[in-house]
């Protein structure tokens, strides 16, 4: 369970650079899981979600499973601020005082990553196929990536929604990935794209929110 939250979550989508005029807009993904077990996964696990993008700054919704419980994630690389938004509760948590924990490599070898020759257009951008072997503690985790180079937002593999997902080896933004682990199968595949420029709003806390330190959040001990 541990890991599979921690591949969700780090499987997230985004690759960052500044090779063209940055996009600016709204993504939208739909997430699926199939194979032995993926009936018990569907119970908690969200099927999509939607990731808004302006200049250095991100916002992250999910939705269905259990998404409820994650909430709503903004970034402002500039300011170097991010929050949780809880709805319901009107409280805005913290994330920016959160240290990341160095990740022990023992027991895994670096990830194995190969351009494949093969190409695929995703809602009108071509994109190339790439595939990473993991093996960590015996256990083998082959993810695919279908990248394009002809949508790119500004920002940083160090924003904290995105950095796990900063990948050297792999030049492009994901419209698809698709994870293989344990006799799961997970896709996550780009099914709208707006270019319509977010509003400002959409990433600044909401007026009467009550601003707390992430550890007190509802999933400050997940994973642990």
């Amino acid at each position: 369970m541990k890991k599979f939250l921690g591949l969700t979550v780090c499987l997230i989508v985004a690759f960052f650079s500044n090779a063209q005029k940055p996009f600016e807009g709204k993504i939208t993904y739909t997430v699926d899981v199939t194979g032995e077990g993926s009936e018990m996964m569907g119970a908690f696990m969200f099927n999509s979600y939607e990731y808004y993008f302006a200049e250095n700054k991100v916002r992250l919704t999910m939705g269905g499973g259990m998404s409820f419980m994650f909430g709503t994630f903004i970034v402002n690389e500039e300011l170097k601020t991010s929050y949780m938004l809880m709805e319901e509760e009107e409280v805005a948590y913290d994330m920016s005082t959160i240290e990341e924990d160095e990740e022990s490599t023992e027991g895994t070898n670096p990830p194995k990553i190969e351009k494949l020759n093969e190409t695929e257009s995703i809602l009108g951008y071509r994109c190339d196929k790439y595939k990473m072997t993991v093996i960590e503690d015996a256990t083998t985790t082959v993810t695919y990536y279908w990248v394009t180079e002809e949508l790119i937002p500004k920002s940083s593999k160090k924003i904290g929604t995105t950095s796990s997902l900063y990948i050297d080896g792999i030049s492009g933004f994901p419209l698809k990935i698709v994870t293989e682990f344990d006799g799961l199968v997970m896709t996550q595949v780009a099914t709208e794209i707006s270019k319509k420029k977010p509003e400002s709003s959409l990433f600044e806390i909401p007026a009467g929110y009550v601003i707390k330190d992430f550890s007190e959040s509802p999933i400050a001990d997940f994973g642990e």
